[in-house]
C-alpha cells in the first residue's frame, strides 16, 4: 500500500511522473474564417488551417486580417487568436 499522499504507479521508477512528462490540453483557438467563427485546438499554420477546411489548394487567395499571405508562406505562417481569415476561390464561367 502506497504512503499517505503518495499514488502507486506499481513499477514506474518515480523520475517517470516528473512535470516535464505531463501533457496539459491545449487551449482551444478561435479565428473567423470568411467571418464565420471556427474553434481549433492550438495554434494552426494556415496550411494546417486548409487541411482541415478539406479544402483545395487550387486557385485559393488567402488573406488574414485584410494583408494578402504568398502560397509560398503558408507552411510558416500562424494564426493567432480572432485573426480573420478571408478564402477566395477563383471558378471559371462566363
Amino acid at each position: 500500500m502506497p504512503a499517505k499522499g503518495k499514488a502507486d504507479f506499481g513499477s514506474f521508477p518515480e523520475y517517470f511522473f516528473s512535470p516535464a512528462c505531463l501533457v496539459f490540453k491545449i487551449k482551444n483557438m478561435k479565428v473567423f474564417v470568411n467571418n464565420e467563427a471556427k474553434e481549433f485546438d492550438g495554434k494552426r499554420t494556415v496550411s494546417q488551417l486548409i487541411e482541415v477546411l478539406g479544402l483545395s489548394r487550387k486557385g485559393m487567395a488567402l488573406a488574414v486580417n485584410n494583408a494578402v499571405v504568398s502560397k509560398s508562406d503558408w507552411e510558416k505562417f500562424k494564426l493567432n487568436e480572432n485573426d480573420k481569415v478571408t478564402i477566395i476561390k477563383a471558378t471559371q464561367g462566363g
